[in-house]
C-alpha cells in the first residue's frame, strides 16, 4: 500500500471510518439491511475512505492531485446515494437499465479499479480489466474461449444492478461478518493483547532450544487468533522477536523468514481466521464455526512444522536460549493479562452455541469492553476506566475499518471477475480445460490449481486469490469426488502461503524490512520453512479426515503420520537431526517424510522403515562422537 495522507484529510477519513464501524455494529445488533443496500452502503463508505486516506501517488502528493482525490471521494458518495435513493427500484429494473443507471455503474467500476490500484497495486487492476475486456470482446477470442460478447449496457446490468457481480458473495461477507471480527481483533490489540501474547509465549518457550524463534512461532499463533492479516502480524510480533533472534545468533534472513512463515499461519488459526474463511463458509452454506473447527488440526500441523525447523536450526548452530531469569513468569503473565483471554473464550463459546459469526463477534466486542472497563476501574477508578474503555473501542473501530480497506477493494474486484465468469460461461470452459489437461489425474489438477493460486496470490490479498481460484477451479476438484469443504480448504491454504512465495512475498518483505536482510533471501528461506503450507493442502484433499470429514480414528491416524512426515522433511531441509545428516540421507529423509505425509497404510509402513533406518544411523553417529 502507498503511503497514507496526513493532516485534516486523515482526520476526516478517521471520522468516516468510525462512523462506518458504528454502522456495521448497529446492523449487527438490529439486523442487516437488504443484501443490495447493505453491500452498497459498505462499499460507498470504504471507497470514500480510500480516496481520502490513500493518495494516488506518493511521488506526486500535491494539492492538484488531492483535488482529484476529493472529486473521486465525492463520486463514490454520489453513486452510493443514488443506490440508496433508488433502493429496490434498481433491482426491479435489472435487465432494463436506464441511461443514469449505466453512467453510475460505469463510474463505480472505474472507482473500484482505481481503489484496487491504490490499495493493492496494478496486478489485480490489470486482471479485472482483462476480464471486463473479455466480457465485451468475447466474440473475437480464440475458439476455445469465445462467446457472443456483451454490450456495455449488459455488463453494467450484471455488475451494478444485481447481486451477481460487484455486489455478490465476497462483498456481502465483507460487509457483515468480516468487519465485525476485524474490529474485535484491532480493539483487543489496542488494549494490550499483543504484549500479553508476547509475554505468554516468552514464559512458555523462551528458555528452551531455539527459544527466541519459538517465541515468534507461538506469539504469531496467538496473534493469529485475533488478527487475520499477514503483514499486520509480522509488524506486531516481529518488531520484538526478530531483533531478539538476531541478538542471540540467528542469521538475519532466517530470523525474518521465521516471523514471516509464522505470521502467515495467522490466517488459518481459529477462532478468527482471514477474511477468506468467512467467504468459504458463505460459499459452502455452512456455519463459520464448522470452517474454524475443520481448520484447527491443519493449523496445528502448520505451526508445529515451523517449530521443527526452528528447533533443528538452533541445534545445528548451537544457538543460545533466552536466560530464564530474564523471562516473565507464567503465573505473573496470567495474573496481569489473563483476563484478556475471556473475550476469546466468549467469542468461541457463543459460536459453538450455534449463533452466527456476526453475533459471536459482537459478543466478543461486548465482553472485551466489559473486561477492559473492569481492569481500568480497578487501576484508576470509574471515570478513568470509562474514558479508557471508550477510547480503546473508538480506536479499535477506526483501525479495524482502516484494516479492511484493501480487502474490501479486493472483494469488489473479485465481484467483477465473478460477474464476468458467470455472464460469459468462462467457469465451465476453464473447468473443462483443466479436466482435459489433467485427464484422470487428480494430482495434476491439484498442481495446476496450486500454481494458479500462487501466481494470483503474488501481491494480492488472500481473499482475492481465493475467490478467483474457487470460482474457476473448485468445480474441477469436486468433479473428482473431492468433498466441497476439502476442495475449498485446498485453495484457501494455497492462497495463504503465496504470502511467502517469491518473487512477490509480502509477508517476507515486511519481515525483511525489520531484520535488515535481503527480501529475496528472506523469501527463499521462508518458502523452505513454509513447505508444510504446501503439503498440508494435498493431505486435506487425499485424506479429508484431517478437516474432520471422517471417523475419529482416521483423523488421529492422518494427523500423527503427517506430523512425523513433516518432522523428517524438516530434517531433510535443515540437514540435522541428532547430529549432521549427510546429503544422501537427507534425500532419504525427504522421501520417507513424503511417504508419511501421503495417506495410506502401505506408504506409512514404507516411510516408517526409512525413518527408522535414519534414526538408528543418527544414534550410532552420536555414540561414536561421544566415544571419540
Amino acid at each position: 500500500m502507498l503511503e497514507k495522507v496526513h493532516g485534516w484529510a486523515k482526520w476526516v477519513a478517521g471520522v468516516i471510518a468510525i462512523l462506518t464501524g458504528l454502522f456495521h455494529i448497529y446492523t449487527a445488533i438490529f439486523g442487516v439491511l437488504d443484501a443490495y443496500t447493505q453491500r452498497s452502503v459498505h462499499l460507498m463508505l470504504m471507497l470514500t475512505i480510500i480516496y481520502l486516506y490513500i493518495p494516488a501517488s506518493k511521488k506526486h502528493y500535491c494539492w492538484p492531485m488531492r483535488i482529484v482525490d476529493f472529486l473521486l471521494a465525492g463520486a463514490a458518495v454520489a453513486v452510493g446515494c443514488y443506490q440508496l435513493q433508488q433502493g429496490t427500484a434498481l433491482i426491479f429494473r435489472n435487465g432494463f437499465p436506464n441511461s443514469v443507471d449505466i453512467v453510475m455503474g460505469l463510474v463505480l467500476i472505474v472507482l473500484i479499479l482505481e481503489a484496487v490500484r491504490r490499495t493493492i497495486g496494478l496486478p489485480l487492476t490489470i486482471v479485472c480489466l482483462a476480464f471486463l475486456l473479455y466480457d465485451y470482446f468475447g466474440r473475437y477470442m480464440p475458439k476455445l474461449f469465445a462467446h457472443g460478447g456483451y454490450s456495455i449496457k449488459e455488463i453494467v446490468n450484471i455488475q451494478f444492478m444485481s447481486t451477481q457481480g460487484i455486489f455478490t458473495t465476497p462483498i456481502g461477507v465483507m460487509s457483515t461478518y468480516v468487519v465485525i471480527f476485524v474490529i474485535f481483533g484491532t480493539t483487543l490489540n489496542v488494549t494490550g493483547a499483543s504484549n500479553f501474547f508476547n509475554n505468554l509465549a516468552k514464559s512458555l518457550v523462551g528458555h528452551r532450544t531455539g527459544g527466541p524463534a519459538k517465541v515468534s512461532v507461538i506469539a504469531s499463533a496467538f496473534m493469529g487468533t485475533v488478527s487475520g492479516s499477514v503483514v499486520a502480524n509480522v509488524v506486531t510480533t516481529g518488531s520484538f522477536t526478530i531483533p531478539m533472534m538476531k541478538e542471540l545468533g540467528y542469521r538475519d534472513e532466517f530470523a525474518g523468514a521465521v516471523e514471516a512463515s509464522a505470521s502467515t499461519g495467522g490466517q488459518i488459526m481459529p477462532p478468527i481466521m482471514g477474511a477468506a474463511a468467512f467467504m468459504m463458509a458463505d460459499f459452502l452454506g455452512i456455519p463459520y464455526v464448522n470452517v474454524a473447527l475443520a481448520a484447527a488440526l491443519p493449523a496445528v500441523l502448520y505451526f508445529i512444522s515451523i517449530a521443527f525447523s526452528v528447533h533443528l536450526e538452533a541445534k545445528k548452530y548451537n544457538l543460545k536460549r533466552l536466560p530464564k531469569d530474564q523471562l516473565p513468569k507464567l503465573s505473573v503473565v496470567m495474573k496481569d493479562g489473563g483476563v484478556l483471554l475471556i473475550p476469546l473464550v466468549v467469542l468461541t463459546a457463543v459460536m459453538l452455541m450455534g449463533y452466527t459469526a456476526m453475533r459471536s463477534g459482537l459478543a466478543g466486542i461486548l465482553s472485551l469492553v466489559i473486561v477492559v472497563l473492569f481492569i481500568q476501574i480497578k487501576k484508576a477508578g470509574l471515570k478513568q476506566g470509562v474514558i479508557f474503555a471508550a477510547k480503546s473501542l473508538v480506536s479499535g473501530i477506526r483501525e479495524g475499518v482502516f484494516g479492511c480497506l484493501s480487502v474490501t477493494a479486493a472483494t469488489a474486484a473479485a465481484g467483477i471477475i465473478i460477474g464476468t465468469v458467470s455472464q460469459s460461461g468462462l467457469g465451465l470452459r476453464l473447468t473443462s480445460i483443466i479436466l482435459h489437461i489433467a485427464g484422470d489425474s487428480l494430482l495434476l489438477t491439484l498442481i495446476l490449481m496450486a500454481i494458479a493460486c500462487l501466481i494470483l496470490g503474488m501481491g494480492m490479498p488472500t481473499a482475492g486469490a481465493y475467490i478467483i481460484v474457487v470460482t474457476l477451479g473448485v468445480p474441477a476438484l469436486v468433479s473428482f469426488g473431492v468433498p466441497a469443504l476439502a476442495a475449498h480448504m485446498f485453495v484457501f491454504y494455497m492462497a495463504i502461503v503465496s504470502a511467502v512465495t517469491p518473487p512477490v512475498a509480502t509477508g517476507a518483505y515486511a519481515a525483511a524490512g525489520i531484520s535488515g536482510a535481503s527480501p529475496w533471501k528472506t523469501g527463499i528461506t521462508a518458502f523452505r520453512l513454509d513447505l508444510a503450507g504446501f503439503l498440508i493442502p494435498f493431505v486435506i484433499v487425499y485424506a479429508p479426515a484431517l478437516v474432520l470429514e471422517g471417523t475419529v480414528l482416521e483423523t488421529v491416524s492422518v494427523f500423527c503420520s503427517a506430523l512425523l512426515g513433516l518432522f523428517f522433511i524438516s530434517v531433510a531441509f535443515e540437514g540435522y537431526m541428532l547430529t549432521t545428516v549427510s546429503p544422501v540421507w537427507r534425500v532419504v529423509a525427504f522421501a520417507g517424510g513424503i511417504l508419511m505425509v501421503i495417506p495410506g497404510t502401505a506408504t506409512d509402513i514404507a516411510g516408517l522403515v526409512l525413518l527408522a533406518v535414519i534414526y538408528a544411523l543418527q544414534r550410532k553417529a552420536v555414540k561414536q562422537a561421544a566415544a571419540t
